[in-house]
């Protein structure tokens, strides 16, 4: 069989290193929940605290896919705001 393909994780970036490249930087606005797919009734994982800085990995209509503190997720994207250089 052929060898499978892992992906090597990558270490979420702080706010000042994410800004030193061509990506923007997030944020959230609020207390959010991370969910397990982009809907409110998909199951909660966690919590994203206001402020905390979010990679955004997909979006999808009204909800993004994001890494924080090495978590992916989904959360709505009303509740994300980018951060000012």
């Amino acid at each position: 069989p052929a060898p499978t393909r892992v992906a090597t994780p990558q270490p979420v970036p702080s706010a000042s290193a994410a800004r030193a490249g061509s990506d923007a930087v997030y944020q959230a606005t609020t207390w959010v929940w991370l969910r397990s797919g982009p809907a409110n009734s998909s199951q909660q994982l966690g919590v994203v605290n206001p402020n905390q800085v979010v990679q955004i990995l997909e979006r999808r209509f009204s909800w993004v896919r994001v890494r924080v503190d090495g978590q992916e997720g989904w959360m709505s994207a009303d509740y994300i705001e980018r951060v000012p250089e």
